[in-house]
């Protein structure tokens, strides 16, 4: 009788069926390399069976928990550059003097917005002052490229705008038929 049939029925000797172990049972009766094989492969089941129910236990569990809590209740001993950057910022009075200083930026630059389009600028000399009213300079400078004859457009606004496409092509084209 062969053994080979036997070798992994004997490896999942405890997933088996009553049925299947009653034959295993038998064969092993009569073979002592199968129950050799049988009794090992129950003792290292026993033992993985145990090695999964047991909890470790560290070998010097004082010192594990006395390096534990010295880690923890150190402090640290070296703040980084961002800490010691951010450190003055822990004081009210200078959140709340950056705070102004934004505010009032905020206010400077909303207050020019509105102002409008009048530069005073102050000139030494004879003249005190001079104003410059960029509202009015606009104004005649838009009039005057209204009334100035259209200029014929760039490649590039032709390109872009795709205004002027067909008197590219043609131009092209004659292009291409004078160089023949």
């Amino acid at each position: 009788m062969s053994c080979a049939r036997y070798l992994e029925d004997i490896y999942l000797y405890d997933e088996l069926s009553p049925a299947a172990r009653l034959i295993i049972d038998q064969h092993v009766l009569t073979c002592d390399a199968c129950r050799a094989l049988l009794e090992e492969v129950q003792q290292q089941s026993a033992l993985v069976k145990h090695a999964s129910t047991a909890r470790p236990a560290p070998a010097h569990a004082k010192h594990l928990t006395d390096a534990i809590l010295a880690r923890i209740e150190q402090p640290a001993q070296r703040a980084t550059v961002v800490t010691r950057l951010l450190a003055p910022m822990d004081s009210l009075f200078v959140r709340y003097s950056l705070a102004a200083v934004s505010v009032g930026l905020l206010v400077l630059f909303v207050s020019e917005q509105y102002s409008g389009p009048v530069v005073v600028k102050r000139m030494p000399g004879p003249a005190a002052s001079a104003t410059l009213n960029t509202g009015v300079f606009l104004k005649q400078y838009a009039e005057e490229k209204k009334q100035s004859k259209p200029t014929t457009p760039s490649w590039y606004q032709c390109l872009r705008d795709e205004s002027c496409a067909a008197s590219l092509f043609e131009t092209h084209k004659q292009r291409k038929l004078s160089s023949l």
